[in-house]
């Protein structure tokens, strides 16, 4: 991530990003096995994951345009990764007595 994409994120770069050396990287979230970038909010009704920074979105995330074949390839990649997470949230969660 370059140093506009950190200025974008405003108060949320602090929780959203990673540094390496002098190296900014968003940060994962999810589980081991069920990881995502940080920003991604997950809706366990629809089992779906959407950016919650989605105007503030680093360069990155900008290049890959929405339905363009890196984008598809990308999301087919990746496609199970909401179904995980929400299968490791709900496995966590305690019943109501």
């Amino acid at each position: 991530m370059s140093g506009d994409d950190y200025e974008r994120l405003r108060e949320d770069a602090e929780a959203l990003v990673t540094w390496i050396g002098n190296e900014a990287f968003m940060r994962l979230g999810g589980s081991e096995g069920a990881q995502h970038c940080g920003a991604l909010s997950l809706d366990p009704l629809a089992a779906t994951l959407s950016c919650s920074i989605y105007e503030r979105r680093p360069q990155v995330c900008r290049d890959l345009e929405r339905g363009e074949g890196a984008c598809r390839a990308e999301r087919a990649a990746k496609a199970e990764r909401p179904a995980r997470a929400l299968l490791t949230l709900t496995s966590r969660a305690r019943p109501y007595r």
